[in-house]
């Protein structure tokens, strides 16, 4: 589940840096994979730490709250580029800064949400509505649903392509 998830925030980012920026799309392939980094690693040490993550409700908690903290410096000791490790770490955002050009964080915020939603219009409606990020690239909800469908093969083959 979290690969595939991860490969779906990748496919987007990429497909969305692509059609509706001028940033590399490779770039945000790259970025859209590793932002999952974080709870991976949480994953793997709770599996030596059962009873501290016997309770769901407390390691999705946990998860929550940690798991950009933690790919931010694990990608940092791994000396992935600033940009990829900003990007990572302000990926869940939906309040960042809507002036100046679009950036690689702003490709990843949205990714993040079409993964999460795209199959829940009124969640996605709602997203469309506080999600500054979205206004950057000029998506409202009618726009996210036309985005997907029109780069709904691209996806698909960035999906297959990377498992």
């Amino acid at each position: 589940l979290l690969w595939k998830r991860s490969v779906l925030v990748a496919s987007l980012s990429c497909v969305i840096a692509r059609r509706l920026t001028n940033l590399n799309p490779d770039t945000a392939l790259l970025a859209g994979l590793l932002q999952g980094i974080g709870r991976l690693y949480i994953l793997a040490r709770a599996s030596g730490h059962r009873a501290l993550f016997a309770d769901q409700e407390a390691y999705q908690s946990i998860e929550q709250d940690w798991h950009l903290s933690i790919a931010a410096a694990l990608l940092e000791n791994w000396g992935i580029a600033d940009e990829i490790v900003q990007a990572v770490h302000e990926s869940e955002n939906f309040d960042r800064d809507a002036r100046g050009p679009v950036g690689l964080a702003d490709v990843l915020v949205v990714g993040t949400i079409l993964a999460e939603h795209h199959n829940q219009p009124q969640v996605l409606q709602a997203q469309v509505h506080c999600a500054k990020p979205l206004h950057k690239l000029k998506l409202d909800a009618v726009a996210c649903e036309t985005f997907i469908s029109e780069s709904s093969k691209d996806i698909e083959s960035l999906r297959v392509a990377l498992g």
